[in-house]
């Protein structure tokens, strides 16, 4: 017996530094925080910390069950390696949401420090699985940590 997906539950990015994240998934991109939390794994230390851990700030896109939410992951007890990765890297490559004010967005990335890495375009909805004949916006920004995230209309404005 195989399950039935019914929709992504939540998609964790890892990130270095939650202030310039939260600008962007928050500020920029509109997310709704839900949870802020540090987590702790391992024993505490005399002065109270913890050993090692987390900050989690849970992001939701939307308010009710199985509502799709993101989960931004900063490590307290080590730095993040590595720089930004490019389009079709092997792994995940990028997260994509789908939004209306697609062009509001655009226009608020530089004043945001945000950078476009591909767009904003018209793009035949068979590049979405779906049947040719329709169009979708698109376009493509970089998060403060290097990932890809895309940003997907079938309307304008």
């Amino acid at each position: 017996m195989s399950a039935n997906i019914r929709a992504v539950s939540h998609i964790a990015v890892g990130v270095r530094d939650m202030a310039s994240a939260l600008r962007f998934y928050r500020d920029f991109l509109g997310l709704t925080v839900s949870l802020d939390q540090h987590e702790r794994r391992g024993r505490e230390r005399g002065d109270g910390s913890a050993q090692s851990g987390r900050r989690a700030v849970y992001l939701r896109l939307a308010d009710h069950d199985d509502a799709s939410f993101l989960v931004l992951d900063q490590q307290l007890d080590h730095e993040a390696e590595g720089g930004p990765r490019n389009l079709f890297d092997a792994g995940f490559h990028h997260v994509a949401f789908w939004a209306d004010g697609l062009d509001a967005l655009v226009a608020a990335a530089p004043g945001a420090g945000v950078t476009i890495v591909h767009g904003p375009t018209w793009e035949d909805s068979a590049s979405w699985g779906e049947c040719s004949g329709h169009l979708i916006r698109t376009v493509i920004f970089r998060d403060p940590d290097g990932n890809l995230v895309q940003v997907d209309s079938r309307r304008d404005g």
